[in-house]
């Protein structure tokens, strides 16, 4: 490999650097990046065997040493832009290959699949982490926490499936109009798809939400469940747009109005967010 350019890259928990045209070099760059990229390394080749859309695979691992102390990968570069900074009428006409990513990703777990304290799990079990940040859905705040114990409260699901646990418009990249990959598996665990599917609402407009929700068909426990996750990723975006990314203030926004419609349509009698 020697010869080929480097450029430095900068994500949220790695440091990047593309090398040549066709590879990326992935360091952690905090502790907490540590056990998701080890998590990737373990688990990313064989789930990407049956995801038809371009993924980094490991290529190579580097162990920790006395020059960095943490391991390190060199996997395939995705060439494109990130959903966040595609215009939403594009990610719109990409309905059917993102339900496409979530059928690839949604198979039936094996058994010592890893597990997530923070994705895939009980939807109750992040009520901590929704009331730090329901204030930032605005509007009426009873409304929100009965919807949110709405979905709380639905039928949890019966066997979990894989899952990518951080299936937000930042983590798909598009060339174009067209979707052609998706990256950060470092949540990847097995555990409840609504998770995923709650991704839906941050990157597409309503009118596609309905269209990806009758092609994915997911049950009403489920579709419930998936509002709730809505609601905790859109507080989320909204709160780390406050500080960074402005890209992801604007997930945020589009996520709380898509729940917003959505609660009309199935919410709970007298939690309807207005």
């Amino acid at each position: 490999m020697s010869g080929l350019e480097l450029t430095r890259l900068q994500r949220f928990d790695n440091v990047q650097w593309r090398l040549g045209d066709d590879l990326v070099v992935r360091l952690p760059r905090r502790a907490p990046a540590v056990p998701l990229l080890a998590n990737e390394l373990r688990w990313l080749a064989e789930i990407t065997s049956e995801v038809r859309l371009e993924t980094p695979a490991p290529l190579f691992e580097g162990r920790a040493d006395e020059t960095f102390s943490w391991p390190w990968t060199i996997g395939h570069w995705i060439e494109g832009r990130p959903g966040d900074r595609v215009e939403l009428n594009l990610r719109a006409g990409c309905v059917e290959p993102f339900v496409e990513l979530l059928r690839d990703l949604h198979r039936s777990a094996r058994h010592d699949a890893p597990r997530n304290p923070v994705r895939g799990g009980a939807l109750a079990d992040r009520d901590a982490a929704i009331s730090e940040r329901l204030h930032l859905l605005g509007g009426d705040q009873g409304a929100w926490r009965a919807l949110w114990r709405w979905a709380c409260d639905a039928p949890s699901v019966e066997t979990p499936t894989w899952i990518h646990g951080d299936l937000h418009p930042g983590n798909l990249i598009f060339r174009g109009a067209s979707l052609v990959g998706v990256i950060d598996f470092g949540d990847l665990c097995q555990g409840d798809p609504a998770t995923d599917l709650a991704g839906t609402l941050l990157l597409f407009p309503l009118d596609a939400t309905r269209r990806a929700f009758e092609l994915y068909q997911p049950d009403c426990s489920t579709l419930r469940r998936s509002i709730g996750w809505a609601m905790l990723f859109s507080s989320m975006f909204l709160s780390l747009g406050q500080t960074g990314r402005p890209s992801y203030r604007r997930l945020g926004e589009l996520g709380r109005a898509n729940v917003r419609a959505w609660s009309r349509e199935c919410g709970p009698d007298g939690s309807r967010v207005e």
